[in-house]
């Protein structure tokens, strides 16, 4: 009896260390199928090394290429524009030229806290600045396009030479120089009462102070003074309009225009244009090539279309239609200052 009851034990014993063993077995099984399955599934989800430089050149591409669309289709293999401006690296140095034609250099120190620091050297004429978007809009390539760049800004591809010419010709900076002309009444005036300094003069004032010594200022004063009486003030600018006159302003002979390529031309609007004074002063010299920028201040009606109908009396010239119009009232508050600085920033300056 005894024996069969040990015999039925170790039975028992054996049945239950196979089954558990069994249960051991399906377990790891299970595991090692569940951290298959997760390891597949991972390496669908996450990305192999060259995965991610494709996507990140991708998306480099998609972003180049959304400024294109806005530059028309300007090239996006040397990614060398953004937000109208172009960039170029010779090593060492660095070129930036603005959708106005102005160029700044930035030369490279061996310095690895060196910080960038763009000055303006030159502005290249509109039908150079057309013939580089050509060839960025061609997809010329990249040495092409250098080329150009060197040939434009320096006059030479040999940059060591170039930079000497860009130092010694009479087309740098130093002597070629902004000039902001404005025309501005002062006295009684409309919504600011009578004033010792015209709405005009003040933003003219403002680009001067961002500008300074690389701008001039050039005030067209009328030889014959306009009434300090508002009312009768537009009397008198209604029959210049209406005969289309062209008042004198003093000192006229004693301005050099040709010390200048950028002329700032200011302005308040007078029944719906430019005083008629201002026709005197732009038919009174040859801007031909020169680049003009107006800015003007109002009452309500912006630039009155101003822009476009100087741009189109000046043929010859590179009017930049980007200008800046400020109500009168507005001109006079300080806050107008920083708008001013950043409009001047928006045109590369």
């Amino acid at each position: 009896m005894r024996n069969k009851i040990l015999i039925g034990l170790i039975a028992f014993l054996i049945i239950g260390i196979i089954a558990v063993a069994g249960t051991l077995v399906y377990v790891k099984n299970n595991d090692t199928s569940t951290s298959n399955t997760a390891n597949q599934q991972s390496s669908t989800s996450v990305d192999t090394p060259s995965e991610v430089t494709q996507n990140t050149e991708i998306q480099s591409q998609n972003t180049t290429t959304e400024n294109i669309v806005s530059q028309n289709n300007i090239n996006t293999e040397n990614k060398i524009i953004y937000q109208n401006t172009f960039y170029f690296d010779f090593g060492s140095k660095k070129i930036r030229i603005y959708d106005n034609g102005n160029v700044y250099e930035d030369v490279e120190i061996e310095d690895p806290n060196h910080q960038e620091n763009y000055e303006f050297i030159k502005t290249i004429d509109e039908e150079s600045l057309l013939s580089l978007k050509n060839k960025i809009a061609n997809n010329s390539s990249k040495e092409e396009l250098e080329e150009l760049v060197k040939q434009l800004v320096y006059g030479t591809t040999n940059l060591d030479i170039g930079q000497k010419m860009l130092l010694n010709t009479e087309n740098t900076v130093n002597s070629k120089k902004i000039l902001i002309a404005y025309f501005s009444r002062a006295d009684e005036n409309y919504t600011v009462g009578t004033v010792s300094v015209g709405n005009t003069e003040i933003m003219a004032g403002f680009i001067k102070d961002y500008l300074g010594q690389r701008a001039d200022t050039f005030k067209i004063d009328p030889v014959v003074s306009y009434p300090a009486n508002y009312k009768e003030c537009t009397e008198v600018a209604t029959r210049e309009k209406n005969s289309n006159a062209r008042p004198e302003f003093k000192n006229a002979n004693n301005l050099n225009i040709n010390n200048y390529d950028t002329i700032f031309i200011g302005y308040p609007i007078w029944w719906g244009d430019v005083p008629m004074i201002i026709n005197t002063f732009l038919e009174k010299y040859n801007f031909s090539g020169k680049t003009i920028i107006p800015f003007n201040t109002h009452e309500g009606s912006g630039n009155s279309g101003t822009y476009a109908s100087i741009k189109n009396k000046m043929s010859s010239s590179n009017v930049n239609t980007n200008g800046l119009a400020i109500r009168g009232a507005t001109a006079r508050q300080e806050s107008s200052r920083s708008t001013v600085q950043n409009w001047l920033k928006g045109l590369g300056y």
